[in-house]
């Protein structure tokens, strides 16, 4: 079996995928398997991908084009690319970002010298000014969900590799294409015996403007926490369900309030307010007395219910 498939979903990438495919196709880990998954893109990405594969001729055997029957995005996409993929690790990259040549080799290497079922790297994050910020992707040493679930710690994918057994056995598919990242990942550590890091940034995320989380508006905002809502539910079933969590437990309570961050914005506007006030009621009575929550994030929780929110902000926003 290859010691790495990379799972690359493609959707509207024509403008990008050439960079991708490139560093890719470059890595100087030999042993991988590529599996590109055209999910119905109107565009010429595939075809110039396959333009970049020419380049290539000793990659041309180790890649996969798969197609979708519909648009489906990410979530089922990357579903489909596990059930897809026979390396012993998995790799998760998006066809507009970029990663270094040595990011596979390090860390497999890592992998296989602390025989680890996941590995997570830094990241390079990029925003939009073209400015680049270097991210930490390390998770804390036993206390590895704990930090997942406060938002402390990077829910990303593609910042990590993880071994294919512990994706192919019993792990739910997303519920929706907002925080599809947080649920593969959430329940990759909970099967995780063994997790290494590698002290290097070996991921870079290009900013665009284009991107779904992006997407102006209110109505998009909507549908995004009624995405994210879904998953958040699916993981506090399953983390509770095998008695780490209680519904009281404090990670559970911040991390069903982080559900409603994409309504922040809106919420000057009644309906919206009463939106965000819907999603997960319950948090509402047990926020302000719940720790590990910052200290900014309970301010600004008060100031929404004060309708305070939007002022609070315009006037904040002065001072940057």
């Amino acid at each position: 079996m290859p010691a790495v498939s990379i799972i690359v979903p493609v959707y509207k990438s024509e403008p990008y995928i050439e960079e991708c495919a490139r560093s890719l196709f470059s890595q100087t880990l030999d042993d991988l398997e590529f599996i590109f998954i055209d999910d119905c893109s109107p565009d010429r990405s595939m075809a110039l991908m396959q333009q970049v594969l020419e380049s290539f001729p000793g990659r041309r055997a180790q890649v996969r084009c798969l197609r979708m029957d519909v648009n489906s995005g990410q979530a089922a996409v990357r579903m489909r690319g596990i059930g897809e993929a026979s390396g012993d690790y998995l790799a998760f990259f998006d066809s507009d970002d970029t990663v270094p040549p040595e990011a596979c080799k390090m860390l497999y290497d890592c992998a296989r010298r602390g025989s680890h079922d996941m590995v997570t790297c830094d990241f390079m994050q990029e925003d939009s000014g073209g400015h680049w910020l270097r991210k930490c992707g390390r998770l804390p040493s036993g206390s590895e969900l704990d930090a997942l679930l406060y938002a402390a710690a990077p829910w990303n994918l593609a910042c990590r590799l993880i071994r294919r057994s512990v994706l192919c056995d019993g792990v739910e598919a997303p519920a929706g294409n907002m925080g599809e990242d947080m649920v593969i990942t959430i329940q990759a550590v909970m099967k995780s015996g063994s997790i290494g890091h590698v002290d290097a940034a070996l991921y870079y995320y290009h900013y665009r403007s284009s991107s779904t989380s992006r997407e102006p508006g209110a109505e998009a905002a909507l549908s995004r926490t009624r995405a994210l809502q879904a998953n958040v539910s699916l993981l506090v079933n399953k983390l509770c369900s095998d008695g780490r969590y209680s519904e009281d437990s404090p990670q559970i309570v911040a991390f069903k309030y982080y559900s409603r961050h994409c309504l922040e914005p809106f919420v000057g506007d009644a309906g919206c307010y009463r939106r965000w006030k819907a999603v997960f009621p319950e948090v509402d009575k047990r926020l302000l007395w719940t720790p590990g929550v910052k200290a900014e994030t309970k301010f600004w929780f008060c100031m929404i219910h004060l309708r305070l929110y939007a002022p609070l902000k315009r006037i904040t926003s002065l001072f940057r």
